[in-house]
């Protein structure tokens, strides 16, 4: 056991040297052709025929994943000149939009001719809507060409702080307004469903201690989550005052704290006992969230080399352990299973907008953001029902570990009864049976010369104190139990309880099936106690028992017509015929009214 707990924690400790490995590997490789110092520049020049028809179809409205647009990407500090010429092919006036969704750009200028004078529009992230070309958070503007003629536009586009990327969506103004209102729609969801995660945790961390800590990190995840998407997305929809280009490279710092609690809410959500995640790569993961929060604080230090290996390392190295510690977790964990699911959309989504946007080191459609959204509404949607799944699922594990335990001291209790019984009953038998014998013989030889009378109340007196003391004994343990069967024990003990003043009845109903010796033991336990609590308490003078037989149950019932069994104080002989029922998997209920009572047993077979 030990050679192998050893293999298995040196395969993590593999693992997870890897993943450090990796994760350095592409912090460095990658920093150098992302990274531009000075004003270089780019010139691109694109032509765009215009057609007679331009609508807006449904396809177009619902698929996220498709060019609609030319799209050129760059990287940091550097200026993306973009020349645009159209030519209108049709015999109509074309008024156009020119949209780009890319929140992160921080300086946009759109140069156009109008009137035979030229002119400049502007946007930016942080510049308020309303001193905009058009009214909305993206980065859109408006032209017209006319009939059958060419116009040429011009983007210049500067990005100090995030990477430089492009994406141009040509529109009509059906169009535009349809797509804004898409965005607009999907923005408000992710909003709500990000705001419903935090009161859901905030009132759980309130009412439900036992998961404090684990509600605790996804607060604090939503919340971080919610004000980068605001303060990125929404930012220019309410201020009215324009906002410093710098914190645009500090809205990272949100991105980076919810990566890691993320990372921390995985962990603790399929955290079981089952699996232990390595903690030497938790304490680096640690100390890189550390750092990376630390050189996050500088707009000024963008371009540092090693800044940027910590923030990318930090990036990928928690990507990819959260995705290893969660594979190693699906055979041991239903869990594991469920939150890959449920979070597998956002972490594949949220890998590759990191490393598009924020890194530059991979290229993809500027319409994956599209997907983005959907992932972060779906993803909190299934946490919620997750954690109360979750919550769910570890108060059944809970409720089973107790009623195990239980279990497994009835039966240690049971067994230690059985063999005091057994010990005692021995006792009784072997020893006090031969005193009681003995003494019998030796009082009455001594007596032998006085009156009649004398020897015959002695003679009884000794025959009740045997039949007594066989009576004690057999109820302890009856003699050769095994062999005699349940039934008729059952039936030797009606026998010695019958009496002056009391009839016993036994029934037996269906066909008689077979008993394991531990179980009918158990049974004959049950009976005997309520036959005694029958003569303690009882004024019974008829009492019928019945064994009625099926092929998947035994029922015993006993009924008479002057006991009455109190639940509600019930004895230490209540708790044992209670606990050996439970026992067995079986029932038993008490009943009682005017006449008498009824006590059912049922045992399954």
């Amino acid at each position: 056991m030990s050679l192998k707990k050893a293999s298995k924690n040196s395969l993590g400790y593999k693992i997870s040297i890897i993943i450090v490995i990796c994760s350095i590997l592409i912090g460095g490789c990658t920093f150098v052709p992302n990274c531009f110092t000075g004003d270089q520049l780019n010139s691109v020049n694109i032509t765009f025929d215009l057609k007679s028809k331009n609508n807006f179809s449904f396809h177009d409205l619902f698929f996220i994943f498709y060019k609609s647009g030319e799209e050129l990407s760059y990287k940091n500090g550097k200026t993306l000149h973009k020349t645009l010429t159209l030519n209108n092919l049709s015999s109509k006036n074309q008024q156009l939009y020119l949209v780009s969704d890319q929140f992160i750009l921080e300086n946009v200028e759109f140069s156009y001719e109008e009137e035979g004078k030229w002119k400049t529009a502007s946007s930016g992230w942080g510049r308020p809507m309303l001193e905009r070309m058009v009214p909305s958070y993206l980065h859109s503007f408006n032209v017209t060409v006319p009939a059958r003629s060419t116009k040429e536009v011009f983007f210049k586009v500067e990005n100090t702080y995030q990477v430089t990327k492009l994406p141009l969506k040509i529109m009509s103004k059906k169009q535009f307004y349809a797509y804004y209102y898409k965005l607009l729609i999907m923005d408000g969801l992710v909003i709500m469903a990000l705001l419903t995660s935090i009161l859901f945790s905030i009132y759980n961390i309130i009412f439900s201690p036992r998961y404090r800590k684990m509600l605790w990190l996804y607060l604090v995840y939503a919340v971080n989550f919610l004000a980068f998407y605001c303060l990125r997305v929404v930012a220019p929809s309410v201020t009215l005052e324009a906002i410093p280009v710098e914190y645009n490279y500090l809205i990272n710092i949100a991105i980076f704290t919810s990566t890691y609690t993320f990372l921390r809410f995985a962990v603790a959500f399929v955290d079981t006992g089952e699996i232990k995640e390595n903690k030497y790569v938790s304490w680096l993961i640690d100390i890189l969230f550390v750092l990376t929060i630390l050189v996050s604080l500088f707009p000024s230090q963008v371009n540092n080399p090693l800044f940027f290996v910590i923030k990318l390392t930090f990036f990928v190295g928690t990507i990819l352990y959260h995705s290893v510690f969660l594979i190693m977790s699906l055979r041991k964990n239903v869990l594991a299973k469920i939150y890959i699911v449920m979070a597998l959309p956002l972490i594949l989504s949220g890998m590759m907008e990191g490393l598009t946007n924020i890194f530059g080191i991979i290229e993809l459609p500027s319409d994956l953001f599209a997907a983005f959204r959907v992932s972060i509404v779906l993803e909190m949607l299934f946490i919620l029902f997750a954690l109360i799944y979750r919550e769910r699922f570890i108060g059944k594990r809970i409720k089973k570990k107790l009623m195990d335990t239980e279990l497994q001291l009835a039966t240690a209790q049971i067994e230690i009864q059985e063999s005091e019984q057994k010990r005692i009953a021995q006792d009784l038998h072997d020893d006090l049976g031969g005193t009681l014998a003995t003494l019998k013989r030796f009082v009455y030889d001594k007596l032998s010369p006085q009156k009649e009378e004398d020897k015959e109340q002695l003679n009884y007196l000794a025959k009740k104190a045997g039949d007594d003391l066989r009576r004690i004994s057999h109820a302890l343990m009856p003699p050769d139990f095994e062999r005699a069967g349940l039934v008729d024990s059952v039936r030797e003990v009606i026998l010695m309880n019958n009496g002056p003043g009391r009839t016993i009845a036994f029934q037996e109903h269906g066909k008689r099936q077979t008993v394991s010796p531990n179980s009918a033991l158990h049974i004959y336990r049950i009976f005997s106690e309520i036959i005694q609590n029958i003569n303690k308490h009882s004024k019974a003078t008829e009492i019928l028992v019945q064994f009625l037989w099926s092929k998947d149950e035994l029922t015993l019932m006993v009924e008479d017509d002057g006991s009455v069994f109190n639940e509600k104080n019930e004895g230490l002989g209540m708790k044992n015929m209670k606990m050996r029922a439970s026992y067995l998997n079986g029932s038993i209920n008490f009943d009682h009214n005017e006449k008498g009572s009824t006590i059912i047993l049922e045992i399954p077979l």
